[in-house]
């Protein structure tokens, strides 16, 4: 699926390569796993490819917002997915936590041709935010042969503009930006000043309060 967004305008292309079985994708519970989740649900019934989905139970309450993003998705398309599997250790600082998920996943399910990821870049206009803890934006993933990151070169107004393009910004109510809080935000983390950050640029009110 390409989709054109942005100003000056950008090309997304989530793709599944051909001849694949098995994907995964990384869900963190947040906006951008949620959409790239949505998307190759809908290319993995399209191509009859088998979808699992894997979540570190971080304790922003990653694991529950990531449970309602699974139902809520397989509403939207009609098709019920399986419910996401626990990987990765949630004890570690968050800049490990995707890397021992991943871990687990080559180790455990070798079966699986790749594994998706929703992270992205931060965007300049961020940058340089005194004492701010800033989440891990790997480069360009890890274990290249089976890793793909479809956003790596957006930013967040970009991932959030996506909604709007495919019309379903109602998805948005089931994410959850915090890295703090596991309820509501605290509008002080990284994740929670990106996401508002995003919105602005787009000149959008967010419909969520995750």
């Amino acid at each position: 699926m390409e989709i054109i967004v942005g100003n000056p305008k950008v090309v997304v292309n989530v793709f599944i390569p051909f001849g694949s079985k098995k994907i995964a994708v990384l869900l963190s519970g947040g906006s951008d796993s949620a959409i790239l989740l949505y998307i190759l649900a809908i290319e993995s019934v399209k191509y009859n490819i088998d979808l699992t989905v894997f979540t570190v139970p971080r304790t922003d309450g990653a694991l529950d917002y990531s449970r309602g993003l699974v139902k809520r998705i397989s509403e939207m398309i009609g098709y019920e997915l399986k419910p996401p599997v626990i990987v990765g250790d949630a004890s570690l600082h968050h800049s490990q936590q995707t890397r021992s998920g991943h871990k687990d996943i080559l180790k455990d399910f070798p079966d699986i041709d790749y594994i998706y990821y929703g992270s992205q870049q931060v965007s300049a206009e961020l940058l340089n935010i005194p004492a701010m803890d800033y989440p891990y934006r790997p480069n360009r993933m890890f274990n290249l042969g089976k890793s793909i990151c479809p956003f790596y070169d957006l930013t967040k107004e970009h991932t959030i503009e996506l909604y709007y393009k495919l019309e379903i910004e109602d998805l948005l109510k089931y994410s959850h930006s915090c890295c703090v809080w596991e309820k509501g935000r605290c509008s002080k983390c990284y994740n929670c000043i990106e996401r508002a950050w995003a919105f602005k640029k787009l000149n959008k009110v967010d419909p969520g309060s995750l």
